[in-house]
């Protein structure tokens, strides 16, 4: 009997640790949808709204695997150390594509035609921030650095938002 009631308070014991383990509560898929400023040689574009599904499995103790996979068909990953209720990203790389409009002139008979073209220029950048566990939501204050895959652009971003939600 006394062998019963210690296995089971062990086992009880161990169940309980477990969940306090914030790597543990935090594991699993999320829905998230980031956006935000960024700037590009001293002007300010809003980044598209980009959606998608987060898993984020516990690596080793206090280390996170997250994987982002895009409405869009991208998928990159990141890794992030876990303490209590704050994730911190490790560095990492992803591309950045920015939709921007830029004054098109064209000439008709004769005629100057000044008309807005579309201009979709692609970013290499490196991605840091943080983020906090509030119940099922997690909220990531975001940092972009990077420079253009095609041409000297620079690209900063200290204002964008990430919130994953847990399905």
């Amino acid at each position: 009997m006394k062998r019963i009631l210690f296995c089971l308070f062990s086992c009880l014991l161990l169940a309980g640790l477990a969940g306090c383990d914030p790597a543990v509560k935090m594991a699993g898929e999320y829905s998230y949808k980031l956006s935000g400023k960024v700037t590009i040689d001293d002007s300010d574009y809003t980044l598209s709204n980009e959606q998608g599904t987060m898993d984020m499995l516990r690596k080793t103790d206090g280390d996170m695997l997250l994987t982002f996979s895009q409405l869009r068909g991208g998928v990159y990953t990141a890794e992030a150390e876990i303490n209590d209720t704050l994730l911190t990203l490790y560095p990492f790389e992803r591309t950045v594509s920015i939709v921007f409009t830029v004054p098109d002139t064209t000439f008709v008979l004769g005629d100057t035609i000044v008309r807005d073209k579309e201009v979709t220029e692609t970013f290499d950048v490196e991605v840091t921030g943080v983020g906090t566990l509030y119940k099922e939501t997690i909220v990531f204050d975001l940092y972009f650095n990077g420079e253009s895959q095609s041409s000297d652009a620079h690209l900063t971003g200290d204002n964008i938002l990430m919130v994953a939600k847990k399905n």
